[in-house]
């Protein structure tokens, strides 16, 4: 017995040993993954773009509004050298439509990533778009002070911020990341499996349509809430509102559905196990 346990203490050192003196022999022929790269990309557009599409991967996605008339992007950071020959950035201008992605050049089953930290971020001058559609897998999604008739945005495991933001149209999806919104959103279509979503508004001044599974939602709105259709809705956990009219018939209700005024606006929220809060900013 005490000899097997030698022997496969043995192969299990040799393992450690081997991998070790790979990694190693890897790390002088910069091609480990432990061996980094910086990343510096810069590019600029006319003024005369009035859609935006995003698609990456990885990067953190950064729009923001600045001044000047000139869209300027920049893709900063630092990467593992593995991605060298599996990641480009391109660009392209169609009918008003300004494209920008980071494709996966490369197909890899298998990869030890030791490092990538790289956002792409996307200044803007002061107009309204028509639309933004931004796309990721991994990454967050950052937008300050933008203003488009349309948003669309998307991660799977990144979190989504947008602040001082204006849209008339917004859909915002995440699988396991978080939902932070501010400013004058109009119609609002979230959804999240897992993350939490947070959301302050000026005013109502929209449909509003917010589903979780897991996740926390909450919504506040400064002005005070006239005309709308409200529905509030979870499974496990609880509902929170002191909007004036719509105060819930005992402290352990899961279901809220009521009229005010001229039942204007929808606002709809369901989380099978969140909580749910929709009262009015303090």
């Amino acid at each position: 017995m005490k000899l097997w346990k030698h022997s496969l203490l043995r192969i299990a050192l040799t393992c450690i040993v081997i991998g070790l003196v790979g990694n190693l022999i890897l790390y002088f022929l910069n091609a480990s993954p432990f061996n980094v790269e910086e990343i510096n990309e810069n590019k600029s557009f006319n003024n005369d773009i009035n859609n935006i599409q995003i698609n990456t991967a990885m990067d953190d996605i950064r729009i923001e509004r600045v001044s000047g008339n000139t869209i300027t992007l920049s893709r900063l950071g630092s990467q593992s050298v593995q991605y060298t020959d599996r990641l480009e950035l391109t660009t392209s201008v169609d009918n008003g439509t300004l494209y920008i992605s980071v494709e996966e050049l490369k197909k890899h089953r298998f990869t030890i990533s030791a490092r990538y930290n790289v956002a792409l971020t996307l200044s803007v001058p002061d107009k309204i778009f028509d639309s933004i559609t931004v796309t990721t897998i991994t990454g967050d999604i950052h937008l300050n002070n933008i203003r488009s008739n349309d948003i669309a945005l998307n991660s799977n495991t990144g979190h989504i911020h947008a602040s001082d933001t204006y849209s008339r149209i917004n859909n915002i999806r995440t699988i396991t990341g978080d939902i932070n919104l501010d400013g004058n959103l109009m119609s609002l279509k979230l959804y999240s499996t897992t993350g939490k979503i947070a959301i302050k508004l000026a005013e109502l001044a929209g449909n509003i349509q917010v589903d979780s599974i897991t996740g926390d939602i909450a919504l506040y709105v400064d002005k005070i809430v006239n005309d709308i259709q409200t529905t509030l809705r979870t499974s496990t956990g609880e509902l929170r509102t002191d909007i004036p009219g719509l105060e819930l018939s005992s402290e352990g209700d899961k279901f809220l559905t009521r009229s005010l005024g001229a039942g204007g606006f929808q606002v709809q929220i369901s989380s099978e196990n969140g909580d749910i809060t929709f009262n009015q900013s303090k």
